[in-house]
């Protein structure tokens, strides 16, 4: 799902009491990076690369509210994302190209 954009509040309150509370509810990327144990920049990371899903919810030309779905991060518990970082053998790879 990657990021669910709503407009108004009002739209995401709507969405809110007439859909299921674990796809419209979460917490806060900080409150998400608490519960996973990592950082909020590796949360945003995770949200643009579709391992988890993000409410947004603007007011005019500013974000208001992010919410991270409390279904993404238990599906995310289940099966995590690969480690960021380098693959394996990329210093190898570079020194090939190092060497004058």
């Amino acid at each position: 799902m990657g990021r669910i954009v709503f407009k108004t509040m009002e739209e995401y309150n709507k969405a809110f009491e007439e859909g299921e509370p674990d796809k419209v509810n979460g917490p806060s990327p900080g409150g998400a990076a608490s519960e996973l144990k990592t950082s909020r920049q590796r949360i945003h990371y995770l949200i643009d690369h579709d391992y988890l899903d993000a409410i947004y919810v603007y007011e005019g030309w500013s974000v208001r509210l992010i919410v991270v779905t409390k279904e993404s991060i238990e599906r995310f518990k289940k099966n995590p994302s690969p480690k960021p970082g380098p693959k394996k053998g990329w210093r190898q790879w570079l020194g090939f190209f190092l060497q004058a």
